[in-house]
């Protein structure tokens, strides 16, 4: 998928948009409490390790949602990019 330039004009997350983009270094971020009982016995029965098992499958299901893969071009153009925008590195 190629990246695609938004008309934040009709996006209904305009408003949020334009708060963040008026600050100089935006960004949120959240704590929360995840069960991951299934998601541990799953990775222990196949032998793998916990760390790189948790990015991968912490970046797919951010990869899964669209406006977590937007990027702001050079200028400040908001761009969907594309279907791997978010990339883990341990």
């Amino acid at each position: 998928m190629a990246k695609k330039i938004i008309d934040m004009s009709q996006s209904p997350r305009a408003g949020q948009f334009a708060y963040f983009s008026a600050m100089a270094d935006p960004w949120a971020g959240a704590t929360v409490m995840v069960d991951i009982t299934d998601f541990l016995s799953a990775i222990r029965e196949k032998g793998l390790p916990f760390f790189l098992s948790f990015l991968f499958a912490v970046t797919r299901a951010g990869n899964a949602v669209p406006e977590l893969r937007r990027r702001l071009l050079p200028g400040g153009f908001p761009v969907d990019g594309g279907e791997q925008t978010l990339r883990a590195h341990a």
